[in-house]
């Protein structure tokens, strides 16, 4: 489970600047996914299910794992 948030952390900073990769979480969000919330909204209401999803959606935007 801790790979998680760890890969989370890693993508958001290979796709972002650092203050964005740090705000990301935290900013409101036009994916669908998000429904406008921000993605920490998201996972704190879908636990582990919704933080594997966000992975896969950070991993797949930058290009696999």
């Amino acid at each position: 489970r801790i790979s998680l948030p760890v890969g989370v952390y890693k993508a958001l900073n290979i796709l972002y600047r650092k203050e964005l990769a740090d705000a990301w979480i935290t900013l409101p969000n036009a994916n669908p996914m998000f429904a406008g919330a921000a993605p920490l909204h998201y996972v704190k209401q879908g636990g582990i299910p919704a933080l594997l999803r966000v992975r896969q959606l950070l991993d797949a935007r930058r290009g696999g794992r």
